[in-house]
């Protein structure tokens, strides 16, 4: 009897964790977790004419990553090494990109790079294309705008990290009831909508739009309206 025992508790033992690791003996199976897609590093700023090298990361990222440059209608916002790769180069455009009919001026002078990982989703760097001075503008330049009505005006002020305008009419932020106002990008309001009087000012029918840099008030833009 006792060596019976023996061999029945030696093939009983294996057997059980045989069927444990065949999952019937009541465990479930591990799964991986899935990791987020990412981009690193995630640069505030990059100089122009500078290359950052960007790596996409997330379960899939090393079989398959699509990158991309987000464009919203400047003529150069940089190129990247490689569209599909785990990793990419970015070189910086010669100038930082300025947006045409951009009303958002705090994004005009960045970029966005994409990546879209295999079966994880996607993840972007937003940073800033710098030149170490501010560059100011507006568009356009003069305009013919009816009593009462309104036009929008386009500025930027871009080569560094804050590139948020400051709009004022004949001087004043904003204007006045006598000259118009002009709107300043402040939450879901955005910047340079000009709203002229509903009569001409005794100035004259001319008023001047100044769109100025809040990072360097030296660096402004300005544009001439004829009112009638």
């Amino acid at each position: 009897m006792r060596t019976r025992y023996r061999v029945i508790l030696g093939v009983f033992v294996p057997l059980s964790i045989l069927l444990s690791n065949c999952g019937l003996g009541g465990g479930a199976p591990s799964v991986s977790p899935t990791v987020p897609a990412s981009v690193t590093p995630q640069p505030a700023s990059v100089a122009v004419n500078s290359a950052t090298l960007f790596t996409a990361g997330g379960t899939g990222a090393d079989l398959y990553t699509h990158w991309s440059i987000s464009n919203l209608g400047a003529a150069n916002v940089g190129s990247l090494s490689a569209v599909q790769a785990q990793k990419t180069t970015y070189t910086a455009p010669p100038t930082p990109p300025i947006y045409i009919n951009q009303v958002n001026t705090a994004l005009q002078g960045m970029v966005q790079v994409n990546a879209v990982v295999s079966g994880t989703g996607s993840a972007f760097a937003a940073f800033y294309v710098t030149t170490g001075t501010i560059e100011a503008g507006i568009s356009p330049a003069t305009a013919t705008v009816p009593l009462g009505s309104q036009m929008q005006f386009y500025a930027y002020a871009v080569g560094g990290t804050d590139n948020r305008l400051s709009f004022a009419v004949n001087g004043v932020v904003g204007g006045s009831a006598a000259t118009g106002t002009i709107t300043n990008l402040a939450g879901n309001v955005f910047g340079g909508l000009y709203t002229a009087p509903a009569v001409l000012p005794v100035t004259g029918n001319t008023v001047t739009i100044t769109a100025t840099s809040v990072a360097d008030p030296t660096k402004s833009a300005s544009a001439v309206v004829t009112l009638r």
